[in-house]
């Protein structure tokens, strides 16, 4: 007697399916924000290198020796740390800024760029002269002003602080940098 023959298996089952679908949704949730948040995830670095070179400025300004500068250098697209060297020659004496080695210039990608920089409120243009700090003086309040494809970030620190604060122009509206009257602007009940 002959037996019947076995039906071959044709496709999946309803398991198999299942964790496919799972395995490809998890690495669609770890690929997907990589694709399309990159230009906000961008600019927030650039911003955050930002902060980390005007904290290093004033950590050279209070502890250093030398006076350190700020030089944003239009050709490259780099904000850069400086130091004022003093070249002395047997005949006369010669200072000249140089790039602080050990600190890395920001890059600024294509998409982002400085709007504008406030001292003590004013703005002023450090891309021709570096923005100088002698040591033993006062700092003046730095605010950079920073455009990119998220809006505004404004990176400011005031004069007796070490660590400069971040401001998101879609969080806050548009702060220069100066003291705010609460009061006189209708803030004053706010939470905060």
């Amino acid at each position: 007697m002959h037996r019947p023959a076995r039906p071959t298996r044709c496709g999946f089952t309803l398991i198999e399916m299942i964790v496919v679908i799972m395995v490809m949704a998890i690495m669609a949730t770890l690929i997907l924000p990589r694709l399309f948040g990159n230009d906000h995830r961008q600019f927030q670095n650039v911003a955050d290198q930002v902060s980390d070179l005007l904290m290093m400025y004033a950590q050279r300004e209070s502890l250093g020796t030398k006076p350190v500068g700020l030089w944003e250098d239009t050709d490259r697209r780099q904000l850069t740390l400086m130091t004022l060297e003093v070249l002395e020659d047997s005949l006369e004496t010669q200072s000249s800024w140089v790039i602080d080695r050990t600190v890395r210039p920001v890059s600024l990608p294509k998409d982002v760029s400085i709007l504008d920089v406030h001292v003590d409120g004013e703005s002023v243009d450090i891309s021709e002269w570096p923005l100088q700090s002698p040591p033993g003086q006062l700092r003046p309040s730095l605010a950079i002003i920073l455009e990119g494809p998220n809006g505004i970030i404004t990176i400011a620190m005031a004069s007796h602080s070490l660590v400069p604060l971040q401001i998101h122009s879609e969080q806050y509206g548009e702060w220069m940098g100066g003291p705010v009257d609460l009061d006189a602007a209708g803030r004053d009940r706010e939470d905060w």
